[in-house]
């Protein structure tokens, strides 16, 4: 029975794109090295090419988990109280109270303020709905 290795980036729409371009050299030599550990515990008569793919497979494997850690992290810091999405609640309760004519001058008035870059003060207020003017 031959073995069947799945390569986590065939599944992963996230890595489609770049398994078509080749793989850097350090994860190479990795996948170098793994094979040969491969070629070790696997049957005798398996096809030469078989180690070389379960290799790529680990290493590219570990690539996703990498990336899928980098980006939980980041989701957590955004998240975290006084993070991005705090802010850019804090531009969007400005610009709700109905003091600023445009989302322009929203952005600007308020941006340093509260630490925000002003282009990002103005992405935040981007779908928001027109506030209702006072008096």
């Amino acid at each position: 029975m031959p073995i069947q290795i799945k390569d986590p980036m065939e599944y992963s729409s996230q890595w489609r794109g770049r398994k078509k371009k080749g793989l850097p050299p350090d994860i190479l030599r990795l996948a170098g090295v793994l094979s040969r550990e491969l070629r070790d515990h696997l049957k005798p008569g398996a096809p030469p090419g078989i180690f070389l793919q379960a290799a790529i497979a680990v290493v590219r494997a570990q690539q996703v988990l990498a990336s899928d850690t980098g980006k939980d992290s980041v989701m957590k810091r955004h998240a975290a109280p006084g993070g991005s999405r705090d802010l850019a609640d804090e531009v969007r309760k400005a610009w709700a109270s109905g003091e600023y004519k445009s989302r322009e001058k929203c952005a600007d008035a308020v941006h340093e303020h509260i630490g925000l870059s002003r282009k990002a003060a103005r992405n935040a207020l981007i779908g928001t709905p027109k506030p209702i003017r006072r008096g």
